[in-house]
Parts: C-alpha cells; structure tokens; sequence
C-alpha cells in the first residue's frame, strides 16, 4: 500500500492487487488490472502493485518488472509478465527486470534464495528467453541436496488407509467483516452462499485469531 501510495503522490496511475480484498472486489480489481495491460489498450503508462498473487494470475503484457529475490520457480512466474506478447513472429526489444535484495527473507527459506542468487548469475545482463529461464533452473539444480523422504497416507498404505490429509493446512482462514453480514442475508435472515462467497476475505489466521 506504501509504494502504490508513493506513485499516486508522483501522479503515476496506480493498479493495486492483492489476495486480502472481498472475493467480489478481487474480481473487480483483478479485471482491472487486466484491462489497463490490455493487449490492444492504449495507455500512457500503469503500474501495477501486487503481491505474489501476479505471478500466476494476472495474463498482463509489461515493460519493466520490479520484485524482490524469491525462489526460482515463482520469478520465473513474475517474469513471464514481462513481454508476454513478444513471439518468433511478432518479436519484441527484451524488457528490463530489476531483482531486489529483500530486507529478511520470510515467508521464504535462505537455502531457496540462495539457489535463486546462484541461477540470477546466469542469467544477467543479457536477453533471456522463458526456455532460457528453465535451462538455468535446471542447471542450478543439478547440485542440489536431494529431497527427504516423506510419509504419504495415500501413496505408502498397503492393505488399508485411513482418512488424512493430502496437504499441510493452509495459513489463511475465511473471514466476512461485520459490517458486510447483512448483505449475505436473503430476504428471510438466513445465509445467502452465493452472496457469502462475495463477500469472503481470506486472511492470516494467526492475526485473525488473536
């Protein structure tokens, strides 16, 4: 909110996006977002501020991408924002990507970045195709320690498996603001799911549960 605050105040258009709005907002700012990148728009500049919900999200076309280091499957999904309508048949000048040191690492671990640094130096100060991107992933990882063995209640069981969970629990909780509960009412008090739906905000459980 910070930065896209900074480029109102610079007089810059300014298209925030992240994951804490109301569903139905979200959809509102996602097409948004959309529609100032728009393949055939023209427009005299927008930037777009976001959190990692760009990297797999947002079919937007830019000129200059900024981001902090993370590991190297997710910049290689922001950097496919950048020239994403360049083709063998329609090419393009290469667009500039600007990687920032963040100031900690979390929600990332250091062994990730670390990796990430090592498959940057790749890749610098030259025009990189996404085929290139996936060489030097694959590159950087050929040193990598292998992965430890975990236990998969539907893959290990033999003769008989017990109900469990596929995956870790997530870290968000759904959650509607009070003053939004009236509207996912019908006409007799009751809750209205689609209306629900519109109004659901996924957020930290940690800070909602305290």
């Amino acid at each position: 909110m910070a930065v896209a605050q900074e480029g109102e105040r610079h007089q810059i258009p300014v298209e925030p996006y992240h994951s804490r709005y109301r569903y139905g907002d979200r959809l509102q700012r996602h097409q948004a977002v959309v529609d100032r990148f728009g393949h055939h728009a023209k427009t005299e500049g927008v930037l777009a501020v976001t959190t990692q919900v760009c990297e797999v999200s947002l079919d937007i076309s830019a000129d200059l991408l900024v981001t902090e280091l993370a590991p190297i499957p997710a910049l290689i999904q922001r950097l496919g924002r950048l020239n994403r309508w360049a083709t063998p048949a329609a090419p393009s000048e290469p667009k500039l990507a600007v990687i920032i040191e963040p100031e900690n690492r979390l929600p990332y671990e250091e062994p990730d970045l670390q990796m990430a640094r090592q498959w940057l130096a790749r890749l610098i100060d030259a025009p990189q195709s996404q085929d290139d991107l996936h060489r030097a992933f694959v590159a950087a990882s050929l040193g990598e320690a292998p992965v430890s063995r975990t236990h998969s209640a539907w893959l290990d069981e033999a003769w008989t498996i017990e109900p469990a969970p596929l995956r870790e629990a997530g870290a968000t909780v759904s959650v509607i603001r009070e003053e939004d509960l009236k509207h996912c009412l019908d006409g007799g008090g009751q809750a209205d799911a689609a209306r629900v739906i519109e109004y659901t905000i996924p957020m930290l459980y940690r800070p909602v549960a305290e």
